[in-house]
């Protein structure tokens, strides 16, 4: 192969690989996107039980449990 032939291949080589590393950037940011968008999503939810679980034991706490001597 001649020089201007090797050079030719690196050339396209060089174009392909730089076109690809942008899209694998693209992806990378993509998927750091989605990977925010789900440690928000189980910030909520974690939120949401500790509030309900919280809720569940002050009921708990409010409503006077019942012995089995009261109910005759």
């Amino acid at each position: 192969m001649s020089m201007h032939g090797a050079k030719t291949v690196v050339e396209q080589h060089v174009k392909h690989l730089e076109t690809f590393v942008v899209e694998l950037e693209k992806e990378r940011d993509t998927m750091r996107h989605k990977a925010d968008l789900a440690q928000l999503r189980y910030e909520i939810y974690i939120e949401k039980y500790n509030d309900l679980k919280s809720i569940l034991e002050e009921m708990k706490l409010e409503i006077p449990t019942i012995q089995r001597s009261d109910c005759y």
